[in-house]
């Protein structure tokens, strides 16, 4: 681990905090509910796998950490969703939620926060499709798998599955049934050619290409289970595809599934470090950098796993 690059990225994160302690998509614009968590998960793996020789900087980590945890139960709604608009609206888009809530898991104080949104997540339900539907004969997957979705009242997808995974085993939730199906469901949306894409296998009968990021998330997920010919595929497919990948998301997330299963890429830290100076200094950097940090720092799969840290 390069810890030049480790350590600018930590001083560019944490300068682009704003007033309120939130993150934003944009430099000058408002606080939001993935960037804010994000920022938070990568800065509290940054004190915890790669401590500050720095009391000050690491002080000022933590609180600024605190603070974001803060900021995320502040926005949260009555029935334990934080929804990514900031409204409290019912059916107002609440994807986020998981990412709040492994924030929040990074503390002991938010207890109640966590409650709540570990029981909005668990029984939230993508729409279920019955198998006799015309929709049937358009995808190749499982209709009738319950999983999460991007947007209340729709049919649930790869990547909020895989985060609500992620979030509820966190809480050290390993056995209830939506963490079966959720398992069951990103087993059902792999590619036959290996990895996953925003949910769909086939399309009208032809086999979709998967991508570096959803495959990433979902390796993440899977981090844990047997080892199956499932996931030989998929991170064959991220070795084989690392190479060509430029994006800082798909890179971060390609990093993070590759080494949840003990194959992380030799070159990672150089090229996540190159990426990092490229675009350091965009307006739209706080999500990237967030990405980028936890990547660059050896064992963040296993962070984004554990309970509680302090």
């Amino acid at each position: 681990m390069n810890e030049s690059w480790i350590a600018e990225a930590r001083r560019g994160l944490l300068e682009r905090a704003r007033g309120d302690k939130s993150w934003g998509y944009q430099l000058r614009s408002r606080g939001e509910v993935e960037p804010t968590a994000l920022a938070a998960l990568a800065l509290e793996a940054a004190h915890a796998l790669a401590p500050s020789v720095n009391e000050a900087e690491s002080r000022r980590e933590q609180a600024a950490v605190s603070d974001a945890l803060a900021w995320l139960a502040a926005h949260q709604g009555n029935d334990g969703a934080v929804r990514a608009s900031m409204s409290a609206a019912p059916g107002e888009p609440a994807w986020a939620t998981p990412l709040a809530l492994r924030a929040w898991s990074l503390s002991e104080d938010f207890a109640e926060p966590r409650r709540r949104a570990v029981a909005w997540l668990l029984n939230r339900v993508g729409k279920i499709i019955p198998k006799d539907s015309p929709d049937v004969r358009i995808v190749g997957h499982d209709l009738t798998i319950v999983g999460w979705p991007w947007v209340e009242q729709t049919h649930a997808w790869l990547e909020p599955t895989a985060y609500a995974l992620i979030a509820l085993r966190g809480e050290a939730i390993a056995t209830h049934p939506r963490i079966e199906a959720g398992l069951r469901l990103i087993d059902n949306r792999a590619l036959p050619s290996g990895g996953w894409n925003y949910g769909n296998s086939l399309v009208l009968g032809r086999a979709l290409r998967p991508q570096p990021a959803p495959t990433g998330v979902a390796l993440v997920a899977l981090a844990g289970q047997p080892r199956t010919p499932t996931i030989d595929r998929a991170l064959a497919y991220l070795q084989q595809k690392w190479p060509m990948i430029e994006a800082p998301a798909s890179m971060s997330w390609s990093v993070l599934g590759l080494d949840a299963w003990g194959e992380r890429p030799r070159d990672a830290d150089s090229r996540l470090a190159r990426t990092f100076q490229a675009i350091q200094s965009r307006d739209d950097a706080a999500t990237r950098l967030a990405l980028l940090l936890l990547a660059g720092l050896e064992g963040s799969a296993g962070f984004l796993m554990r309970g509680p840290t302090r």
